[in-house]
């Protein structure tokens, strides 16, 4: 598990992160950023961990043209005019979503991205699916 960071994403994504590295090892897993200064960030705070090194830290523009079994988005806020840029844009939205081949996971404050109608639209779609889990659940994982 990471140390304790100020982004209370990078302990959820780190969390994630440490379930599925255990339970899937074989994956390839990536997590998209919102910045390339998120991306820096969430390194720093992962890959003091070796087992968080097989994990690809990344923007939607450097996995442009390339896919993980599992990817990992992380949208927290509070976002930087870079990061809104990011959730604004729903083609930044599509290429992101597109780039797992077997798991998709979105990790952000719901309130903030509901605000956009094209994250609104998948994440009512993902909650008609029943394939929504709010922080409770990810509680429950850690335990």
């Amino acid at each position: 598990m990471s140390s304790p960071s100020v982004d209370p994403g990078h302990d959820a994504v780190a969390s994630i992160c440490s379930h599925l590295l255990q339970e899937t090892p074989r994956a390839s897993i990536g997590v998209i950023v919102t910045s390339e200064y998120k991306a820096s960030s969430y390194r720093a705070s992962l890959y003091h961990n070796k087992a968080f090194r097989k994990v690809e830290i990344n923007t939607v523009e450097k996995y442009c043209g390339s896919e993980k079994d599992i990817i990992i988005i992380a949208c927290f806020r509070p976002f930087l005019p870079v990061d809104e840029s990011f959730v604004a844009c729903e083609r930044k939205m599509n290429v992101s979503l597109t780039r797992a081949r077997e798991c998709l996971i979105v990790c952000g404050h719901i309130s903030t991205l509901m605000q956009y109608e094209h994250w609104k639209l998948f994440m009512n779609h993902v909650k008609a699916c029943s394939t929504f889990y709010n922080g409770s659940a990810l509680q429950q994982m850690r335990t």
